[in-house]
């Protein structure tokens, strides 16, 4: 999207909104080419401006809190560049940012009742197993006092699993049958699987709402045993964890 052209020593141009076609604020425009990058930010219309710009070519790239580059990329290598030379036309760029999507929604209980201070987690699955623990975190929130959360720290577009873990503070679930029950962590919609959860396709500029989750509640299993040493003696003082 960025233009190839020769220029004099100036560089200007203008940062949109890819959504609205407005001018985005406060991004970071850099210019790479020399020893170090040339840097300047947008004014309030999505504006900027270099002056005295050195012969050479140079490589546009832009970086603004909330927003995403048109194409996506964190890196500027590979990009069209542009040529500054002394004795020609200013260059003039035209850039487009796509705003960084959010999801949001409720944390609820099985009777639908709203969850606060629930931990929810976008998660993304890049090692090829199936377990809870593969499933890496990309953007956190918490839960309010009416259940409602938003995601919005997503670092790039990506599809994701949204899971919810119950506060200790919420009362265990009740059950009708002698094995107890104990608050799961929950895969969107409602399940305990993450295999079985369901994944949403994150994109530039399109905002997921009304993603629901309702806690699972799973029967609670005791596990007990002894730590010995090499010789079979009870072996003290030893910390036993459990990992899934």
């Amino acid at each position: 999207s960025f233009p190839t052209r020769r220029s004099s020593d100036l560089v200007d141009g203008r940062v949109i909104n890819s959504a609205t076609g407005m001018g985005i604020a406060n991004v970071n425009v850099m210019l790479f080419g020399g020893e170090e990058p040339l840097r300047t930010q947008t004014g309030p219309d999505g504006r900027f401006r270099f002056e005295s710009v050195a012969d050479g070519t140079y490589t546009p790239f832009y970086r603004c809190r909330g927003f995403w580059t048109v194409p996506y990329t964190l890196d500027p290598r590979g990009l069209p560049p542009i040529t500054v030379a002394a004795k020609s036309d200013p260059v003039h760029l035209d850039a487009r940012m796509q705003p960084v999507p959010k999801i949001s929604g409720r944390v609820l209980d099985p009777e639908g009742k709203p969850v606060a201070g629930a931990t929810i987690w976008a998660l993304e699955n890049n090692r090829g197993c199936s377990d809870a623990s593969c499933f890496g975190f990309r953007a956190t929130a918490r839960s309010d006092d009416k259940g409602d959360y938003t995601l919005d720290g997503f670092d790039g577009p990506g599809t994701w699993l949204i899971s919810a873990i119950a506060p200790s503070s919420l009362a265990s679930p009740s059950s009708g049958r002698d094995r107890p029950l104990g608050w799961a962590q929950t895969f969107y919609p409602n399940m305990s699987d993450p295999q079985l959860g369901a994944r949403l396709a994150a994109r530039g500029g399109a905002d997921l709402t009304s993603i629901d989750i309702k806690l699972a509640a799973v029967p609670i299993h005791r596990i007990r045993g002894r730590v010995l040493d090499v010789h079979g003696n009870p072996a003290p003082k030893v910390t036993v964890t459990l990992d899934n």
